[in-house]
């Protein structure tokens, strides 16, 4: 039987690419649930849209979902989560969707953009599956600096030299290599890379012009030893391990810069800390997505991307020399949750005052009052 799927994106526009979501979830064949969470600037489109859809049948089977604010509270009040919790005006909104998505009994999560258009619409939700294969061959990547950069999978002008959004700068090397070879590999989260417009930083955007034309090499599965950023868009993981998937909330100061951008980011690499106790691999490849990038203030997102590059700089590091323990997500994500609040004091350097401190605690806090809503969910 094929895994039954939940797809969860967040959105102000109309988004364009829903019909593509649709289209993929037909050749799938499968069960697959869309839900879509407007936020209080969301185009009025989008709800008339969604409901025409539904008049016209052309989601069927697909069981598609637009909550208004209305229900989103009305869900988070009945499972505890504090009215302030998830901010409106907020990419943080995408937490909505994703408790949505474990309220109800689902195989997998798939986390998208509503800027992220399907590809291939025959391959895309079968290519997210491999997250509830188990066990079973796959091509292994180990870096031995600990550190692969996706887009060298990618295809794009030769002379450019492009990393993701979140790559930490000191481990930035253009002559990196990798060791491949195969072995048997349980993969929890699967990462979907981009054509067109890859999920770069904003200094790389003003540096020069950045486009991706399509894939060099197969999908590979990270070593034990081995990281990479990793995002919300075009990204898919096994629902046993989304209690470790909260969307980090942002918005506070860090050495006087504003702290935006880097909440999928610091998901990623604590999602990453708790799957390498755990056993789970991490795949990286296809599907692809076309990123046709919303509009997008380039100067306004490196002053609130900067300040999580350097937070990353020491973060990062740290995240990878812990070992935590637990023999679940819910466990571990505790655990990181207290090495982190544990850990607040200890960095040093300038970026390191005590807003960045707080920031620590209270995410730490945070982590916490996700998995309450996540066991009052799966009943644990």
């Amino acid at each position: 039987m094929l895994p039954k799927i939940t797809l969860v994106t967040t959105t102000i526009f109309d988004m364009l690419a829903l019909d593509g979501y649709l289209q993929a979830a037909r050749h799938y064949g499968g069960e697959v649930r869309i839900i879509v969470i407007p936020d209080r600037k969301t185009d009025p489109a989008l709800f008339r849209r969604v409901q025409q859809l539904k008049r016209k049948g052309d989601c069927s089977p697909i069981k598609l979902d637009c909550p208004a604010l209305e229900e989103q509270e009305m869900f988070l009040n009945k499972i505890g989560v504090p009215g302030d919790f998830i901010p409106y005006d907020s990419d943080n909104r995408r937490n909505v969707g994703f408790l949505m998505a474990l309220a109800e009994p689902v195989d997998m999560l798939v986390s998208v953009d509503d800027d992220n258009f399907v590809w291939r619409t025959d391959s895309f939700f079968a290519d997210h599956a491999v997250v509830c294969r188990g066990k079973h061959l796959e091509q292994v990547a180990h870096a031995p600096d600990g550190w692969l950069n996706p887009c060298d999978l990618l295809e794009y002008p030769q002379g450019q030299v492009l990393y993701p959004r979140g790559f930490p700068y000191r481990h930035r090397n253009a002559n990196a290599s990798l060791d491949i070879y195969e072995s048997s590999v349980d993969i929890h989260l699967n990462a979907g890379l981009w054509l067109q417009d890859p999920d770069v930083d904003a200094i790389s955007r003003l540096a020069g012009i950045v486009h991706t034309t399509g894939l060099k090499q197969s999908p590979v599965v990270l070593s034990p030893a081995t990281w990479m950023p990793i995002n919300t868009q075009n990204t898919a993981l096994n629902s046993e391990a989304l209690p470790a998937y909260y969307y980090i909330r942002m918005g506070c100061s860090l050495g006087g810069l504003s702290l935006d951008r880097f909440g999928d980011i610091l998901s990623g690499y604590f999602f990453q800390a708790c799957a390498a106790s755990l056993g789970g691999s991490i795949r990286v490849g296809t599907p692809l997505v076309e990123h046709r990038r919303n509009a997008h203030n380039l100067l306004n997102d490196l002053t609130h991307e900067l300040g999580g590059i350097l937070l990353l700089e020491d973060l990062a590091d740290w995240l990878t020399a812990q070992s935590i323990t637990g023999s679940s997500y819910i466990e571990c994500y505790e655990g990181l949750a207290d090495a982190l609040e544990q850990q607040a004091d200890s960095f040093q350097g300038w970026v390191w005052e005590q807003g960045s401190r707080d920031f620590l605690v209270t995410t730490a806090q945070r982590m916490r009052i996700w998995l309450s809503a996540c066991r009052t969910l799966l009943g644990k």
